[in-house]
């Protein structure tokens, strides 16, 4: 019974890792919570796109991460990467990240894009100023990765806006 179900969630695994290759913008959205004991928290981080295949969209859970007190936004940034990573999700498809406001879930997007920085050129002496202003019309298309150049974006979730 489980090998079976494990071969179904493959195959599923499968089909929506094609999709996300498929797609042309990703929208990522992280949320928190806690069970009402606190004896267990966690972190979902989930993609909304348009499927070419399905010729819908698409909303699906990535990953659900239980997470340890306290959530800080260094720990949620790896879980956002982490996720990322996993799913060979290119942060040049990812149009915004959506989360509440709160100062942790603020400063994760800050450290990814950072950690994410440095991941990609770890010896580099230069401001992101100064590599940005190096990056040329020209390189970009030479290198056609704009992964170094593209930075995370956050969006605030509207309902918790309002709430």
């Amino acid at each position: 019974m489980i090998k079976l179900l494990n071969a179904a969630h493959r195959g599923m695994s499968f089909s929506i890792q094609e999709d996300l290759n498929l797609a042309r913008y990703i929208v990522i959205s992280m949320d928190c919570w806690s069970k009402k004991s606190l004896t267990a928290s966690y972190l979902a981080v989930s993609a909304s796109f348009y499927s070419p295949s399905q010729n819908q969209p698409v909303h699906v859970v990535l990953n659900l991460h239980q997470i340890a007190h306290p959530h800080t936004g260094d720990m949620l940034a790896d879980k956002l990467l982490t996720t990322l990573t996993a799913w060979n999700i290119s942060r040049s498809k990812v149009l915004f990240v959506v989360t509440d406001n709160g100062s942790n879930m603020i400063k994760a997007v800050k450290v990814a894009n950072i950690e994410k920085e440095n991941f990609n050129e770890p010896d580099s002496d230069y401001s992101d100023d100064e590599a940005l202003d190096s990056v040329t019309e020209d390189s970009v298309m030479e290198d056609s990765s704009l992964e170094e150049i593209v930075q995370l974006h956050r969006l605030p979730c509207v309902a918790h806006t309002l709430q």
